[in-house]
């Protein structure tokens, strides 16, 4: 399962809340959560975990790869039921990946049956690239090969009601690259389960150079 979200909020949509909880009603689930970069004041995390409550039982370890990584530090990430890519600069969180070798191993977890969270910037690691982030983001690591995990055949642009100021600039990007950009308001989210992709909340579609409402029938494939 891969579970996209925009950032959380207070009143987080319902049936995305109500459909999480199905799939991990029954028992205490693992998480390794990985922050974009160093946390030093704990408060992304803790706000995660207060959040995450919601979404079922959880124990969270977090997994800092901006900093000292060793081997046992990276193998235990992969001893988790799920693993969770928090927000951040895009470009430097996928520089982090790529540093320490992650992509393929990531890839393998997903594979064998892992779970993914992906919130903001961790959502846009999902898709082939991360070329959405160049509108609402500095490439501050001068990143030049911004290939991602590729589980999702679309790219996310996040904070929604906050970044439609760069639509035009997708328009272009979309139709120069033919990539199909999904947006994604706070609040709501998409979860990917064997294949199945459900939309919860109010999403467009931004390909070949226009901008649509994805329709009730695109919502659940």
């Amino acid at each position: 399962m891969i579970l996209l979200l925009s950032d959380f909020t207070d009143h987080d949509n319902e049936e995305l809340l109500s459909e999480i909880r199905n799939i991990f009603s029954d028992r205490t689930y693992s998480i390794a959560y990985i922050p974009s970069t160093t946390d030093y004041t704990l408060k992304h995390f803790d706000n995660v975990k207060q959040h995450l409550t919601e979404y079922g039982k959880f124990e969270i370890l977090m997994y800092d790869i901006d900093t000292t990584v060793n081997q046992t530090t990276i193998d235990g990430i992969f001893k988790s039921d799920l693993i969770y890519f928090s927000g951040g600069n895009p470009f430097y969180f996928l520089n982090n990946i790529k540093k320490i070798n992650l992509i393929q191993r990531v890839r393998e977890f997903y594979q064998n049956g892992g779970n993914l969270i992906g919130l903001s910037a961790g959502g846009i690691l999902m898709a082939d690239t991360i070329g959405s982030s160049y509108f609402g983001s500095e490439n501050t690591v001068n990143l030049q090969d911004i290939t991602a995990f590729a589980f999702i055949d679309f790219e996310i642009m996040p904070h929604w009601k906050c970044t439609c100021k760069f639509l035009k600039e997708l328009l272009d990007y979309t139709d120069r690259t033919k990539q199909k950009v999904v947006t994604m308001n706070d609040g709501d989210g998409i979860v990917i389960d064997n294949k199945r992709r459900r939309l919860f909340g109010e999403f467009q579609i931004i390909e070949n150079g226009a901008i649509r409402v994805i329709e009730d029938n695109e919502r659940r494939e």
